[in-house]
């Protein structure tokens, strides 16, 4: 899982990197893209919670897995936004990657669920094989 010191790590190499290529990076106040509030994430319970109850809830997920036994729901959440100099202008954003996972059992009852979250998209996929694979990251 990616903590806190990977976040400082990602700023640090985006804005060294900013700095000697001429670059403009603007801070922003995070701005959640698509993103699904806390308080939403607790209505999702194990053994309660049916496949029906989430697809009404949060509409058609962003990814299935496992014969459709696991939706991924997933936001980013917006850090800064600025441009690129040089030759080719071009505009960037800088934002972490979350997703709500959700695994059903045979009867489409939620089994389990968990955030996920990184800063680079590799980590974000790591993050989420991880949950798929070996139980998922508890928060």
């Amino acid at each position: 899982m990616a903590g806190k010191s990977g976040h400082v790590r990602g700023w640090a190499a985006a804005l060294l990197i900013a700095s000697i290529s001429g670059c403009i990076l603007i801070p922003t106040p995070p701005v959640g893209i698509n993103e699904i509030p806390g308080e939403r994430l607790k209505l999702v319970q194990p053994g309660k919670t049916t496949r029906v109850d989430v697809l009404m809830a949060y509409g058609n997920p962003d990814e299935r897995h496992s014969d459709d036994r696991v939706f991924i729901y997933r936001w980013d959440r917006l850090r800064a936004v600025g441009g690129i100099g040089g030759p080719v202008a071009a505009p960037i954003a800088i934002s972490d990657h979350f997703a709500f996972a959700i695994e059903f059992d045979a009867e489409g009852r939620v089994v389990r669920s968990g955030e996920v979250s990184a800063f680079s998209e590799a980590d974000f996929r790591k993050e989420i094989d991880e949950w798929l694979h070996n139980g998922g990251v508890k928060r």
